[in-house]
């Protein structure tokens, strides 16, 4: 529902136009698929794998986690798309330095109430709604609060700089690395946080790679040399 929602929404600022270059089209979104799939991978997988190979309990404990990280992460992304169009038209006026900064703060500011909310408010919450069935370790909440900040750091990479700039395929080597860290857990698994640290290591190296490719690999001296390159 959600989807079909947001393509009448699209439709109203550009209306879908029928072309028999289905191929050219497709093949401009290949990162898109390639990205969603990716990401069911470490999204989803790491449970059912948990599920079909390690104990009911585990996996009990891991879908409540990552239950989690997914409702923290889908009011980060929330926020980011937000804020998305206004990157993409300051990229044609003026460049989207200023842009991205400003959306930064807004980022750090929510990520600060939110890992402080899960170190000290969840833990209760959780303890409280299950009547103690389920109690968290500290280092547990350190964990999801680890995977929440790297993740949300990665959908600003993605939607105010990768995705402005038409460097969707950093996006893509990011999810690969992302997915491949997530499932090599699984070889020295020891409790359900395995997959989420395997998760964290994941969207760390991901991360730090996506960085690399945008402002190391042009060879600039520092980052207002790289925000004037694209300008226009």
């Amino acid at each position: 529902m959600t989807n079909i929602v947001s393509c009448f929404l699209v439709y109203k600022l550009e209306p879908f136009k029928f072309s028999f270059k289905v191929k050219i089209k497709i093949t401009a979104l290949r990162f898109y698929f390639a990205n969603n799939f990716l990401g069911s991978i470490y999204q989803y997988l790491d449970q059912v794998l948990v599920g079909m190979i390690f104990s009911k309990e585990a996996l009990a404990y891991l879908n409540i986690l990552k239950q989690i990280i997914n409702t923290l992460n889908s009011l980060s992304v929330a926020i980011s798309r937000y804020y998305m169009p206004v990157t993409i038209k300051s990229l044609q006026i003026s460049g989207i330095g200023k842009n991205v900064i400003n959306v930064t703060k807004i980022i750090i500011v929510f990520s600060f109430v939110t890992i402080i909310s899960v170190l000290f408010v969840l833990p209760s919450i959780i303890s409280w709604i299950t009547n103690d069935n389920y109690i968290y370790s500290t280092f547990a909440m350190l964990v999801i609060s680890t995977v929440f900040l790297l993740t949300t750091t990665s959908v600003l990479l993605d939607n105010h700089i990768s995705i402005p700039l038409n460097k969707v395929h950093y996006t893509t080597i990011s999810n690969i690395i992302v997915a491949t860290c997530s499932l090599g857990s699984f070889i020295h698994y020891s409790s359900y946080l395995t997959p989420l640290i395997g998760l964290a290591i994941g969207e760390f190296i991901g991360g730090i790679t996506i960085i690399y490719l945008h402002f190391f690999s042009r060879k600039v001296q520092n980052t207002k040399d790289w925000f004037a390159n694209y300008e226009r």
